[in-house]
């Protein structure tokens, strides 16, 4: 008879589950779930930023990398073998003159001393013209104007005249002047060319050379200041040595081309959306105060050798609120000051630095006066004023002229459609 089998039973494998054990079943599923919500919705803004990155490259270059430019003839690049380092202190950019090397203008004497630098703005669509740009000087002429302002570079990095050293060509729609050509006739006219240049932000030159660029998360990506579809671009590395040596010979192009002075803008770190993710490559222990303010000096040192000057613009909002875009406050960058004045920009209503402003363009020549009081411990002994804005009538710019003149301040420039007095 075969031997009986029997079965184990565990005290357990009845029993059923009580409804603690499955609502903490139930709980853990939640808190697990939760938990990859989260980390899918933290990760969701700096893949989204990378992507938008990626297709903005390839909607400007849509090739599978950015082509090579051809090195411009007359600029050798910074030998060093971590090109975005910035060793301590900044060393002088190798920057070598055109070939063939532009003529230098006859008449290169700055404005003579004890006359003031009073002068005007003209839009690139009046350099095009000899003719109109005779009138136009003439008008000036006039009004004992001393200088002109002109445009040299955009704040899309766009060349606005003929230069041999363009990292890009020209945009569609821009037709370059013969800055020679203007600087000779401004000059004949017996005033002094001021070229303003827009510094780093220039998202042309960025997409040239990567090497130049300010990087996303220290990738080789382009960082943006703003979403792809809300037109967001690069921006130039103030770190990186080839963005420098660019700028400088720029600079001294425009100086061997009968330009007077160069008026520095955008002298500045990125402004823009996800700051953060902006990175600048070896930085060492150079802050942002001290790269632009040697920057400054770069340029100066290579156009002072060909004759010419440099002036840092800065504007009076800037002045007050110490932005770190400016590496904190702007006026200690340079000793050669442009400062923007003009009530405009402070929008409607401004407050920052001790300085308050509600409705600045009611009374424009009070808010400059303000302004000059607020600032007159910080400014230079010497310094230009800057007046722009298109809305301007003739008596508002002589209302603030005279607000300048009472405060010692005799040397200017008007930026407006119609930038002489009637």
């Amino acid at each position: 008879m075969p031997k009986a089998v029997k079965v184990k039973r565990y005290k357990n494998i009845y029993k059923r589950r009580t409804p603690l054990s499955i609502l903490l079943r139930i709980v853990c599923i939640v808190v697990v779930i939760g938990l990859l919500g989260f980390i899918g919705w933290s990760a969701y803004e700096p893949v989204r930023a990378y992507l938008d990155s990626i297709a903005f490259e390839w909607k400007n270059n849509p090739t599978p990398s950015l082509p090579e430019l051809p090195e411009p003839p007359a600029v050798s690049e910074p030998e060093t073998s971590s090109p975005e380092s910035v060793p301590k202190p900044l060393p002088e950019p190798a920057v070598s003159s055109p070939k063939p090397e532009p003529t230098e203008p006859e008449n290169s004497e700055q404005i003579p001393s004890g006359v003031q630098l009073q002068g005007a703005y003209l839009p690139v669509s009046d350099l095009l013209d000899p003719n109109l740009l005779a009138a136009r000087l003439s008008d000036f002429q006039e009004a004992g104007y001393t200088a002109v302002l002109i445009d040299l570079k955009d704040t899309n990095g766009s060349l606005l005249y003929r230069s041999q050293r363009g990292r890009a060509p020209l945009e569609e729609g821009i037709t370059p002047y013969d800055l020679s050509a203007v600087c000779e006739q401004i000059r004949e006219a017996g005033m002094l060319p001021i070229g303003r240049m827009h510094a780093f932000r220039d998202y042309t030159a960025a997409l040239s050379d990567n090497n130049m660029a300010v990087q996303y998360l220290d990738t080789r990506e382009h960082w943006l200041d703003n979403a792809r579809e809300k037109g967001g671009k690069p921006w130039l590395n103030p770190y990186s040595e080839q963005a420098r040596a660019y700028l400088v010979g720029l600079a001294e192009e425009a100086v061997s081309m009968g330009v007077g002075q160069i008026l520095l803008d955008s002298v500045m770190f990125p402004v823009g959306v996800r700051l953060d993710a902006a990175t600048y490559g070896e930085t060492g222990d150079v802050s942002r105060s001290e790269v632009l303010s040697a920057f400054i000096q770069q340029v100066s040192s290579a156009v002072s050798a060909k004759g010419g000057t440099v002036s840092l613009l800065v504007r009076a909002a800037d002045a007050f609120s110490n932005p770190d875009s400016l590496g904190g406050d702007p006026l200690v960058l340079s000793d050669q000051i442009t400062l923007d004045l003009s009530p405009a920009t402070l929008g409607e209503n401004f407050s920052a630095g001790g300085f308050t402003a509600e409705h600045p363009m009611q009374d424009p020549g009070d808010t400059v006066r303000r302004m000059l009081d607020a600032l007159s411990g910080r400014l230079p002994a010497q310094f230009t004023a800057l007046i722009q804005d298109p809305n301007y009538s003739s008596i508002m710019v002589q209302a603030i002229q005279d607000v300048l003149k009472e405060n010692g301040v005799e040397n200017y420039l008007i930026v407006q459609d119609s930038p002489y007095p009637n």
